[in-house]
């Protein structure tokens, strides 16, 4: 499987799992209130003596993926005694409705990375919760009172189309929910399932919810949270900082930032905007962000700036129109900055270091708000080479050059075995100067998967466009794809795919190394 089309597994029929006192429930494409299942389910859920003393009477059948050693239709659910207490859409930026309940923006996962496609899906009316997912090995951490809960957890297989493929464990407060499952095997591809998971004790105020890979990465959808016993959440409160603690970065002036009377319009993103310098913590950067009210989990883009300059201010309105898409760019050189740095990836890799940190600090603004598992390099001319350069930390998913190339550098062949991500570089026509270095750069990376494009414009045309124009556009689609997991025409399909946006004049496109 490419890389650059990382996929998911769910949980599915015929899974029994629950032990001590947990009954589980499934449903295939169907199900009783709030989505989980019903009476007459054809899926099926615990029956072995230890785990079932609680549960009514049914019939069981083996299992060979589940963690007991037989299985059955439960009468088991979410009953109108049941209230909701927190529900999230998985790997989802925004919030989803799923039959009456809405599945807030993904957070409280532990890492793991998130993906929205999509594919029709299979059982169900309502696509979207199962159109997203968060894979790898992870876990969620619900802040909620300590009682007594039922959990539905709602999967579907957006990627597999043969048994064996994946498969993954799942397990509710430590206890073996899902053992070794693959999904596919259950109910095929592209189909709605839900687990219904009922009496778990909570007594440490957080619901854990761990999924592991066995095979290929585990996957989730979603999940919502029921009590019946007085259960609430309880959300996080924010830590005791004095403004010495927080050190909140200084805002920059929009107006000040943005001379062009045509980059006046504001960014086109649905997040919001701030311009902001860190004085105290990262003096050397601009700070480009979306509204930290309107988005849960934000990607990050260390940004290079054009002639390898240190004015962060530079591509302002360009940077802002990524960012208004829900994403953290820095770039290097303070706001209004001069002078230029030494052209290789090292102040990059300081602009990552220092989110990733601030993710971590109580006190930070951007405390527990960044999605560290998703980092971006990218950068215009000098600064695109940066990007390809920082590309060879381990952090880095994906590294865009603009309007450049590595193939003018003499020792990007030391480089070149070092990556380990997927590569872009945007160009313009052939008055570009990076027209041929981009070429170039494309025709000797073979161990990554790598994206060449030119569209009709000059070397720095896009950064005096309003909202960067095109290249604008493409730029948060990239990112979109490589690190939201967007497969839509947003995403994915802007670049790959029948009609693609970049398929077709007057962009001419080559690829390679994609799935």
């Amino acid at each position: 499987m490419s890389s650059l089309t990382p996929k998911g597994t769910w949980p599915g029929r015929g899974c029994s799992a629950v032990i001590v006192a947990l009954i589980l429930s499934a449903t295939v494409g169907c199900g009783g209130n709030n989505g989980s299942s019903g009476s007459n389910s054809s899926s099926s859920s615990s029956s072995s003596s230890s785990s079932s003393s609680s549960s009514s009477s049914s019939s069981s059948s083996s299992s060979s993926s589940s963690s007991s050693s037989s299985s059955s239709s439960s009468s088991g659910g979410i009953s109108d005694q049941d209230v909701l207490v927190y529900a999230i859409n998985a790997g989802g930026s925004s919030p989803a409705t799923f039959r009456g309940v809405t599945y807030r923006a993904d957070r409280f996962a532990s890492s793991g990375t998130p993906q929205i496609v999509t594919d029709p899906i299979a059982g169900v009316d309502e696509d979207t919760l199962f159109q997203s997912e968060r894979y790898g090995n992870y876990r969620y951490e619900i802040p909620v009172s300590n009682a007594t809960y039922s959990v539905v957890l709602h999967f579907a297989e957006l990627y597999h189309t043969s048994t064996g493929s994946r498969s993954f464990n799942v397990t509710v407060e430590g206890q073996s929910v899902l053992s070794n499952f693959d999904l596919f095997g259950e109910v095929g591809h592209d189909t709605a399932y839900s687990v219904t998971v009922q009496n778990v004790a909570v007594a440490d105020n957080k619901l854990t919810i761990e999924l592991t890979t066995v095979i290929d990465n585990a996957t989730i959808s979603g999940f919502a949270i029921y009590s019946r016993d007085g259960g609430v959440f309880e959300e996080p409160p924010e830590p005791e900082c004095s403004t010495a603690d927080r050190q909140l970065p200084t805002a920059i002036d929009y107006n000040r930032a943005i001379t062009r009377p045509e980059q006046r319009n504001p960014p086109s993103g649905p997040y919001g905007y701030a311009i902001e310098h860190a004085t105290q913590t990262l003096p050397n950067h601009t700070i480009y962000r979306p509204d930290l009210s309107k988005v849960a989990k934000i990607p990050i883009v260390a940004w290079g700036n054009g002639a390898c300059s240190n004015i962060g201010t530079e591509q302002a309105d360009f940077l802002l129109q990524i960012a208004s898409h829900g994403y953290l760019v820095i770039a290097n050189g303070g706001p209004f900055g001069s002078g230029s740095n030494d052209g290789k990836g090292t102040e990059l890799i300081k602009a990552i270091n220092w989110a990733i940190a601030e993710n971590s600090r109580e006190c930070s603004q951007f405390y527990g708000k960044l999605d560290v598992e998703n980092v971006g390099t990218m950068g215009w001319s000098c600064g695109g080479g940066m990007a390809h350069y920082a590309a060879v930390d381990p952090r880095v998913k994906t590294a865009v050059a603009l309007n450049s190339g590595l193939g003018i550098y003499g020792d990007r062949f030391d480089y070149y075995p070092r990556f380990h991500s997927p590569l872009a570089i945007f160009n313009g026509d052939q008055s570009d100067v990076a027209y041929n270095p981009g070429r170039q750069q494309y025709s000797e990376v073979n161990n990554v998967p790598i994206y060449h494009a030119n569209y009709p414009i000059g070397h720095s045309d896009a950064y005096f466009q309003d909202n960067g124009g095109e290249f604008g556009i493409v730029a948060v689609g990239w990112l979109n794809w490589m690190l939201k997991g967007d497969e839509s025409a947003n995403g994915k399909g802007m670049f790959i795919g029948n009609n693609c946006r970049l398929c077709r004049q007057p962009w001419t496109s080559m690829h390679k190394g994609f799935n």
